[in-house]
Formats: structure tokens, sequence, C-alpha cells
């Protein structure tokens, strides 16, 4: 899982033609912790949400998330955002369908709209817990096969 992440972001990277700066972000101080972006520069926020994954990207002014934490962490992340000033994502990739890689992404979408990347499996997963919530269709997920 790792490697598959790292291969994103430096992809990211490549794509940007950002430098990088890694901010470790401990549970505690999610919520106010701060970073200062140069528009060179790609920020990589790991956002504490225990065992799950949520990351999020910042280059230029501009953010996006590879996957959004567990259900339980849908208030953490959505204040995280906030205090980084995310008023927009211009992707969520949700690396697989378990829940702790997605299961706050509905309530992130409560607060910033975005596109959302996935296999057509994980879109199935998504999906459901977007009905869940009554967001199904206010949401594009843009799914991809193993190897595009």
């Amino acid at each position: 899982m790792k490697r598959i992440i790292s291969f994103i972001v430096v992809c990211a990277m490549l794509l940007c033609g950002c430098s990088v700066e890694i901010v470790f972000v401990p549970e505690e101080t999610a919520p106010v912790a701060e970073t200062v972006p140069l528009d060179d520069t790609l920020t990589v926020h790991y956002i504490d949400v225990g065992q799950a994954d949520a990351i999020l990207l910042e280059c230029g002014g501009e953010f996006m998330m590879i996957d959004g934490g567990n259900r339980d962490d849908g208030q953490l992340v959505v204040s995280y955002l906030q205090s980084c000033g995310v008023e927009e994502l211009k992707a969520v990739v949700c690396t697989h369908a378990h829940e702790d890689h997605v299961g706050a992404i509905p309530y992130v979408l409560k607060q910033v709209n975005m596109p959302i990347y996935c296999t057509r499996f994980t879109a199935g997963l998504i999906k459901l817990k977007l009905e869940e919530h009554k967001l199904a269709d206010k949401v594009k997920l843009i799914t991809h096969k193993p190897g595009d």
C-alpha cells in the first residue's frame, strides 16, 4: 500500500514540477496544523487517522486527497481541511474499497465537492455510502481499470 501511495505522490510531483515538503500531523494537532506552501512546493499532509489513510496534497494553492479515512474520522478530516483553508479539492483518489480508505468520503463531500477517481469495484462501495448520505447525485465518480 505504501508503495502505491509513494508512486502516486511521485507522479503528482513530476506532473506538477514541484519540490516536496512532507508534513506529519499528529492526531492531537490535526485540526489546527499549519503549513506555508510556496507556489512551486508540493506539500504532503499525512492526516493522523490511526490505522486508516487520509493524505492531503497541496501544490500551487490547489488541493487533492488520497483516501479519506474511516467513517469515524469524518469530522477530523473535515476540520483539518477547513484549518488548511481548503474550499475545493481538484480530486480524491480512492486506492481501494476498504472502510479505512473511503469511510469518511461522504463527510468530506458534505463540505467540499470533488470528483472521485477509483476502480469500478471501489466505486460500487462509495456509491452505497453516498446513497446512505443522499449524496449519490452530487458527485462525479470516475472509474479506471487497473493498469490505466
